[in-house]
């Protein structure tokens, strides 16, 4: 710190003496300013409560003042009475600054800097990004003949300046490759290097072209080509959802899933359509509040939702609503403004002019969602949305409910045509013969035998034998066809267990019979017969079942949990609606018949419901009572008969054998085989029926008893049924996303001291800080008037934020390489009026992004060969001035996203929900997760659908570098690990990558080596091998084959990786050998980097 002294000033010591006479005025922006931000505002800047002796030198009419010693720090244009020069030339350490213990030094020549200055006058300049941006005036350069548009003269400007040049174009194929990845994230197809890529013997285009390989026509067609991709929303998306903190779980300990695919979405047709920017912005911050919002706005909205969740009980909701407020005033400091607004949560920003006071202000546009949970309070709030919540109907939901609407209007009008054709309609018409035979059938028979035996496959009567002693061993089948059912366990043979009559007792632990055969006869239609009483009722239970364990294959008699009489078929099923009770006598009675394999309910006569089921074959020849197949769902109850028919039994069939077996059993049941109504009818003379009753008998004989229209409407029935279900459901399961929602009255904010939520101070209402231009008058004073503020043309930050961020996307590095800082402590712009420039020209023609980055794409300074000819290494060692093309590695996405191109695996797919590809087995068992792998080409989606679960991140992407976006990340970084080459070699996904791509050549790369090895290598790299290269590629692609031929198991091993069908017909050697050869070239550099 500052302690002044109060004496006379000594002399200077000798190290001022070596400065030049004439002081040389220094950029006070340019060059003072970093000085001061780096070795002095720490002590001596905005932040109050760090802020030493009163003084700041942030201010100039701070530190140019008299302070309480009497002395001051800067006196302009006198360095003996300026305190600062004494002490930076100072060797004393307790007067010496920056103090010896204090982390940066400040050079010899920042001290010469600062000593010009003041003697200069000390003159202060607002940073230059606080600075409104105007328009600057395109200098003039020498070699006008190699400037394409404005942009050129200014990096030609700089380059002049330093005594450099810049670097021919490169080729066409390199162009081509280099257009598609920027914008695209995709290397080019074979047809658009055949296109528009190198041409032998290719000269330059005539003059007017300034020389280039690409005529202006073509150039501009290469660029529309790209650009009106639909995967141009999927490359810019990328980048955003990183500022977005996108991600499809919550956070923290238990990142439970969330569903936010929709906002995804969103961000990729925004990007596609080319919303205006400005418009993107007022979506994203305040799409909920716009007067004319509607779904895609509120789903915008949503970039506010996209916060971490803390669902962990005992997790305090009240300090975690100020978390993600004080998380979303962060990102929209560094997502809009490029600031570390953040810095000033605890006090005053210690570099930038924003006060903690301010920090808060902006704070309080975002502390009112209407509805949002804190945290998850005392019991946890685990796998539950999380509110404010939309559901929306998508372009895929509506296609599907027009689908479904369709199939449902075509099933209604088959159903209703069926139901008015004439013999269907006419009672004296062509059925009325058979009308008359069935009312005449209606009479019940004699009780005294069973009255239905054909297609009897099994009779089970506990009373036709006597069980040694009780216990059952066998029980003798009573059909003719011998299929004894065997015991397993005890079970038992009462006398009068069921009303009087006797009953084989099954206790639902042990106890269930088995016959060795009879199902085989049953895979069709079928009517199970069984007169029992319940002795227990918990659980499921079968009564009776064939068929085999497994989906659709089992044919059961089922007691639900519920204890409805249903039926089971393994995930197959149909439940009714009569209910099972215990200890009461039932007759019960299934059917099932035709190809929807229609299954009726009957208990006691009454109808039971029913519907179709979707069933398949099966093996098993037995017939289980009392469990499934398996031996489990044990059933307990008295079983007294069992009837199994090979055929279903009709109405009237249904009716005698229940009241048959009513009669012997003594239960009451509505045994007649119509309704009371229509047997009244039926036993009237037929010359006593009026129009309407003959109808009415009519009526029900075609519904329920003819069996072709009766066939033909319950399947025309069960496709409404099914369609008007499927829709029901389409419509009730609309996926939902996470919104805003602004609360009708704004709750209070606070400055909190030191952030902490317990300690509230000063009240504050939502502002910005003074050191912008004030919130328009005629907007209000919330999140959309926030919007509108930062969309104001005159805002000095928000376009120079996005245009250096898409400069970053095509040049690898920002012209403001801090992208997410653009105060004090950041880099200044490698060319300050380019940045202008481009941020006027793009507020100036309607914040059109395609527009710009055609502008940039056009200019010589894209156009430019990336090969570094070590010609500047000294001057310019980072490559700032752009006397070349820069060359990066692809980011995690694209790396994979490439191989699965090459190959001809990718799923092109847009949007929908995440998907779940290769993952190493129990990767996420540490936090007792799953991973549900996809099924089909959702394997092969690109990267940016990858479910992102943020504690634990795809490892393939987090190996590469790719955030967890649990915050806002302005700027990946670029690492280079051992790991990232494992991944690329041996990755489920690269490896089948590796043997399509094998496969892909033989099918389309010619018919020899040299062909194929031309057409994989251009396939990889977007250009033909040299003649060394080939030499190489062709030595080893002999080793390969020889290899495995040597060792044809490894060959399988390798062409099984993978779901993907392997191709048909091809050799094993001779795929390995060229899956091999894939593998090599999906792992070149060059592959995986853009030139």
């Amino acid at each position: 710190m500052f302690v002044f002294r109060t004496g006379p000033l000594l002399l200077l010591g000798s190290g001022l003496l070596l400065l030049p006479a004439a002081a040389v005025e220094s950029s006070f922006s340019r060059e003072i300013q970093p000085l001061l931000a780096e070795h002095c505002y720490a002590c001596h800047g905005p932040d109050a409560k760090t802020r030493e002796s009163g003084l700041r030198f942030d201010l100039r009419e701070v530190a140019t003042s008299e302070l309480k010693s009497g002395a001051r720090a800067i006196t302009p244009g006198n360095l003996e009475e300026s305190e600062l020069i004494h002490r930076i030339f100072s060797n004393d350490p307790d007067e010496m600054m920056p103090p010896p213990d204090f982390r940066k030094r400040l050079s010899d020549e920042g001290k010469a800097k600062l000593s010009n200055w003041v003697k200069a006058g000390a003159n202060y300049e607002q940073h230059w990004a606080f600075i409104p941006f105007r328009k600057p005036a395109v200098p003039t350069v020498k070699n006008g003949d190699w400037s394409r548009n404005p942009i050129d003269n200014f990096i030609l400007s700089r380059l002049e300046e330093q005594d450099m040049k810049p670097s021919p174009e490169t080729d066409r194929s390199n162009l081509v490759r280099r257009i598609s990845l920027d914008l695209r994230g995709l290397p080019p197809t074979i047809e658009e290097l055949r296109r528009f890529g190198n041409r032998p013997g290719a000269t330059p285009s005539p003059e007017g072209d300034k020389g280039s390989l690409f005529s202006a026509q073509e150039y501009s067609l290469l660029l529309e080509t790209m650009i009106d991709s639909p995967h141009y929303g999927e490359r810019m998306a990328q980048d955003w959802l990183d500022l977005a903190r996108y991600g499809d779980t919550n956070g923290y300990h238990s990142d439970s899933v969330r569903d936010m695919w929709l906002y995804r979405d969103y961000v990729i047709e925004s990007f596609n359509r080319n919303k205006p920017f400005d418009r993107f912005i007022v979506e994203n911050m305040a799409g909920d509040l716009l007067p004319d919002a509607d779904d895609t706005t509120r789903v915008a909205s949503g970039f506010n939702r996209c916060v971490t969740f803390n669902e962990e009980g005992g997790a305090d909701p009240d300090e975690f609503y100020v978390t993600y407020a004080v998380d979303r005033a962060n990102t929209t400091g560094q997502v809009f403004l490029g600031l570390t607004v953040g810095c000033a949560q605890c006090h005053d920003h210690k570099y930038d002019p924003i006060s903690q006071k301010e920090y808060y202000q902006l704070y309080a546009f975002f502390n009112s969602v209407d509805g949002e949970i804190g945290a998850g309070g005392r019991s946890g709030y685990h796998n539950k949305p999380l509110p404010p919540l939309l559901k929306v109907s998508t372009g895929s939901h509506q296609k599907k409910r027009k689908e479904l609407t369709s199939r449902l209007e075509t099933s209604t009008t088959e159903l209703r045509n069926a139901r008015e054709r004439l013999e269907f309609t006419d009672p004296s018409g062509k059925l009325s013969p058979a009308l008359e035979h069935w009312i005449t059938s209606l009479a019940l028979p004699e009780s005294g035998t069973l009255p239905v035996r054909n297609g009897l496959q099994l009779h089970l009567d506990a009373g036709s034998f006597d069980a040694p002693g009780g216990f059952v061993k066998e029980w003798p089948d009573l059909s003719g066809n011998k299929r004894t059912a065997l015991a397993t366990g005890q079970p038992k043979q009462f006398g009068r267990a069921l009303n009087g009559h006797p009953a084989i007792r099954l206790d639902g632990k042990k106890d269930f019979l088995r016959t060795k055969s009879g199902a085989e006869n049953l895979e069709g239609d079928f009517t199970m017969v069984l007169v029992l009483q319940f002795t227990e009722m918990a659980n499921h239970q079968m009564a009776l079942m064939w068929g085999d364990e497994s989906q659709g294959k089992r044919r059961a008699f089922w007691k639900t949990d519920k204890n409805k009489l249903s039926f089971n078929g393994y995930g197959a099923d149909m439940v009714g609606n009569a209910d099972l009770k215990r200890a009461v006598p039932v007759v019960a009675i299934i059917t099932q018949q035709g190809p929807d394999n229609d299954t009726r309910f009957r208990l006691n006569g009454k109808d039971g419901g029913g519907g179709g089921v979707s069933l398949s074959g099966f093996q098993n020849k037995a017939i289980t009572i009392g469990a499934n197949n398996a031996g489990a769902e044990k059933t307990a109850a008295d079983f007294a008969e069992i009837l199994v028919y090979d055929r279903a039994l009709d109405a009237n069939e249904q009716a005698a054998v229940g009241f048959y077996l009513g009669t012997k059993y003594e239960i009451d049941g509505d045994w007649n085989p119509a309704p009371a109504e229509i047997m009244a009818l039926a036993a009237r003379p037929r010359k006593e029926h009026t129009e309407d009753e003959q109808k009415k008998l009519f009526s029900y004989f075609i519904n329920y008893v003819h069996p072709e229209s009766r066939d033909l409407f319950r399947n025309l029935e069960s496709k409404v049924a099914d369609a008007r279900k499927k829709l029901e459901e389409a419509n009730k399961n609309l996926p939902s996303t996470m919104v805003m929602v602004e609360m009708k009255k704004r709750k209070p904010a606070h400055v909190l001291m030191r952030g902490d939520f317990r300690q509230p101070g000063e009240a504050v209402e939502p502002d910005v800080p003074a050191i912008f231009p004030r919130l328009p008058d005629n907007q209000p004073r919330n999140r959309l008037g926030l919007a509108y503020w930062l969309t104001d043309p005159g805002h000095p930050l928000v376009a120079r934020v996005m245009v250096n961020r898409l400069w970053k996307q095509l040049f690898g590095t920002g012209l403001v390489k801090t992208l997410g800082d653009f105060g004090t402590q950041g880099e200044r712009p490698s060319h300050p009026e380019l940045l202008d420039w481009l941020a006027a020209d793009f507020v100036e023609h309607g914040w059109d992004i395609k527009r710009l980055q055609r502008l940039i794409l056009s200019s010589a300074t894209y156009r430019q060969s990336s090969v570094d000819r070590q010609r500047y290494q000294d001057r310019d060692p980072g490559n700032r001035f752009l006397s070349r093309s820069p060359r990066f590695r692809l980011s995690a996405e694209e790396i994979r996203d490439s191989a699965l191109s090459i190959s001809g695996l990718l799923n092109e797919t847009l949007g929908g929900p995440s998907v779940f590809p290769y993952q190493p087995a129990n990767y996420l068992s540490s936090i007792g997760k799953g991973w549900k792998e996809s099924d089909g080409d959702a394997l092969y989606r690109r990267g940016l659908y990858t479910f992102w679960r943020r504690t634990m991140l795809y490892p393939t992407f987090q190996i590469f570098d790719a955030p967890s976006r649990e915050f806002c990340s302005v700027n990946r970084p670029r690492t280079n690990t051992p790991l990232q080459a494992l991944v690329t070699l041996n990755d489920p996904t690269f490896v089948e990558a590796a043997r399509v791509f094998g496969q892909r050549i033989l099918a389309e790369g010619g018919n020899n080596d040299l062909d194929r090895l031309t057409f994989a290598f251009t396939l990889a790299t977007s250009r033909p091998p040299q003649e060394d290269e080939m030499q190489i590629l062709s030595t080893t692609l002999a080793e390969q084959r020889e290899e495995f031929r040597g060792h044809p198991d490894r060959a399988g091993q390798l062409i099984s990786n993978g779901k993907s069908p392997p191709g048909k017909d091809t050799d094993p050697i001779e795929l390995a050998a060229w899956t091999a050869m894939g593998n090599i070239l999906l792992n070149l550099d060059e592959t995986i980097t853009r030139e």
